[in-house]
C-alpha cells in the first residue's frame, strides 16, 4: 500500500454509529421497528444458513482429499467358576488409509463449493450476483 494511503490508527476512537443511534431521533415508532427488523430479518437468517451450508459442502468435499485414520481399543475379563482363574485381555488397533486422487475427481468436487462460498460472499441472502428473484420477493 502506498505511504500516502496510510494514516495513524486511533485506538480510542468512538464506534460509529453507536448502538441505538435511532433513539436520537426521539421517534416512538423507531425502536419498535428496529427491534422487529432485527428479530424478523429473514434475509439475514437465510444468508447465514446459506453460508453455513456452503462451508459444510466445501468441508465435506475437502475431506475426501485427506487420509482416513481410525483407532480402537478393547478389554475383556473372564473368571472361571469358583474364581480359581482370572484373565484380562486388552487389545488396541490403529489403521490408516488414503485414496490417491489419480483422476482429480475429489479436486473437481471441491471447486464448486469454493465458488459457492465466494458467490454468497458477494451477494449474501440473494443467491449470488446472477440471482433472479421470484415474484413476491
Amino acid at each position: 500500500m502506498p505511504v500516502a494511503f496510510t494514516a495513524p490508527v486511533v485506538t480510542d476512537a468512538p464506534i460509529w454509529p453507536e448502538a441505538g443511534w435511532w433513539s436520537n431521533f426521539r421517534a416512538p415508532e423507531l425502536p419498535v421497528l428496529e427491534d422487529t427488523a432485527t428479530k424478523q430479518n429473514l434475509d439475514l437468517a437465510i444468508a447465514a444458513a446459506q453460508v453455513l451450508q456452503a462451508e459444510a459442502t466445501d468441508e465435506q468435499a475437502f475431506s475426501a482429499l485427506l487420509p482416513t485414520v481410525s483407532a480402537n481399543g478393547s478389554f475383556s475379563r473372564s473368571v472361571q467358576t469358583g474364581g480359581s482363574r482370572e484373565s484380562n485381555r486388552f487389545g488396541t488397533g490403529l489403521s490408516a488409509s488414503y485414496g490417491f486422487d489419480l483422476w482429480g475427481l475429489s479436486q473437481d468436487r471441491l471447486a464448486p463449493g469454493a465458488r459457492n462460498i465466494a458467490r454468497l460472499a458477494l451477494c449474501p441472502g440473494r443467491g449470488g450476483p446472477d440471482h433472479r428473484p421470484e415474484r413476491g420477493q
